[in-house]
Protein backbone atom coordinates (compact mmCIF):
# COMPACT_ATOMS: atom_id res chain seq x y z
CA UNK A 1 0.00 0.00 0.00
CA UNK A 2 1.55 3.45 -1.00
CA UNK A 3 2.13 6.04 2.01
CA UNK A 4 -0.06 8.77 2.03
CA UNK A 5 1.39 12.27 0.39
CA UNK A 6 0.82 15.92 1.17
CA UNK A 7 -0.94 17.66 -1.68
CA UNK A 8 1.36 20.84 -0.92
CA UNK A 9 4.96 20.77 -1.89
CA UNK A 10 7.57 22.32 0.43
CA UNK A 11 9.31 24.75 -1.00
CA UNK A 12 12.45 25.59 1.14
CA UNK A 13 11.56 29.52 0.36
CA UNK A 14 8.57 29.51 2.69
CA UNK A 15 8.04 28.24 6.25
CA UNK A 16 5.02 26.56 6.19
CA UNK A 17 2.94 23.86 8.71
CA UNK A 18 1.30 20.66 7.55
CA UNK A 19 -0.82 18.60 8.76
CA UNK A 20 -2.39 15.06 9.57
CA UNK A 21 -5.80 14.36 10.49
CA UNK A 22 -6.18 11.34 12.22
CA UNK A 23 -10.02 11.41 12.97
CA UNK A 24 -10.85 8.70 10.88
CA UNK A 25 -9.31 6.28 13.26
CA UNK A 26 -9.41 8.27 17.02
CA UNK A 27 -13.16 9.09 16.61
CA UNK A 28 -13.77 5.73 16.30
CA UNK A 29 -12.27 4.73 19.69
CA UNK A 30 -13.72 8.39 21.22
CA UNK A 31 -10.03 9.14 21.72
CA UNK A 32 -7.38 12.40 21.09
CA UNK A 33 -3.91 13.00 20.38
CA UNK A 34 -1.84 13.65 23.60
CA UNK A 35 1.49 13.62 22.01
CA UNK A 36 3.18 14.31 18.72
CA UNK A 37 5.94 13.63 16.62
CA UNK A 38 7.48 14.37 13.33
CA UNK A 39 10.93 13.10 11.97
CA UNK A 40 12.73 14.29 8.71
CA UNK A 41 14.83 11.69 7.16
CA UNK A 42 18.92 12.20 7.55
CA UNK A 43 18.91 13.56 4.05
CA UNK A 44 16.83 16.51 4.85
CA UNK A 45 18.15 17.29 7.82
CA UNK A 46 21.70 17.28 6.58
CA UNK A 47 20.34 19.59 3.46
CA UNK A 48 19.07 22.47 5.91
CA UNK A 49 15.98 21.12 6.65
CA UNK A 50 14.18 21.18 9.90
CA UNK A 51 10.90 20.91 12.05
CA UNK A 52 10.28 24.11 13.96
CA UNK A 53 7.70 23.12 15.80
CA UNK A 54 4.96 20.19 16.07
CA UNK A 55 1.28 20.68 17.36
CA UNK A 56 -1.93 18.94 18.20
CA UNK A 57 -5.40 21.19 17.05
CA UNK A 58 -7.65 22.01 19.82
CA UNK A 59 -10.15 19.05 19.50
CA UNK A 60 -7.13 16.59 19.42
CA UNK A 61 -7.58 15.48 16.04
CA UNK A 62 -5.05 16.76 14.02
CA UNK A 63 -1.13 16.78 14.81
CA UNK A 64 0.61 19.50 13.20
CA UNK A 65 4.23 20.60 12.16
CA UNK A 66 5.86 23.45 10.88
CA UNK A 67 9.10 22.96 8.14
CA UNK A 68 11.74 25.38 7.44
CA UNK A 69 14.99 25.37 5.73
CA UNK A 70 17.96 28.06 6.97
CA UNK A 71 19.89 27.68 3.57
CA UNK A 72 16.77 28.22 0.61
CA UNK A 73 19.47 27.95 -2.36
CA UNK A 74 21.15 24.79 -1.11
CA UNK A 75 18.25 22.59 0.02
CA UNK A 76 16.99 23.66 -3.51
CA UNK A 77 19.84 22.24 -4.88
CA UNK A 78 20.45 19.36 -2.99
CA UNK A 79 16.36 18.10 -3.09
CA UNK A 80 14.39 19.82 -5.43
CA UNK A 81 12.08 17.27 -6.93
CA UNK A 82 12.74 14.81 -4.33
CA UNK A 83 10.02 12.87 -2.37
CA UNK A 84 10.83 12.26 0.90
CA UNK A 85 9.37 10.34 3.83
CA UNK A 86 8.40 12.30 6.68
CA UNK A 87 7.96 9.78 9.81
CA UNK A 88 5.03 10.71 12.08
CA UNK A 89 4.15 9.25 15.22
CA UNK A 90 0.99 10.30 17.58
CA UNK A 91 0.46 8.68 21.50
CA UNK A 92 -3.28 9.55 22.24
CA UNK A 93 -4.83 10.22 25.47
CA UNK A 94 -5.89 6.58 26.05
CA UNK A 95 -2.22 5.32 25.82
CA UNK A 96 -2.36 3.88 21.67
CA UNK A 97 0.56 4.50 19.87
CA UNK A 98 -0.13 5.26 15.90
CA UNK A 99 2.19 5.53 13.22
CA UNK A 100 2.32 6.42 9.66
CA UNK A 101 5.17 7.99 6.96
CA UNK A 102 3.57 10.72 4.70
CA UNK A 103 5.91 11.68 1.48
CA UNK A 104 6.70 15.14 0.78
CA UNK A 105 7.33 16.98 -2.42
CA UNK A 106 10.65 19.33 -2.24
CA UNK A 107 9.90 21.95 -5.64
CA UNK A 108 10.03 25.40 -5.87
CA UNK A 109 6.97 27.31 -7.22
Amino acid sequence: MPHPAWSAPFDPRERKDYAVDWSRELSATNDTIASVEFTLPTIATANNMSIISTTKDSGGMKAMMWLDSNDHDATLAALEGMTLDVEHSIVTSAGRELSKTIRLKVRRK
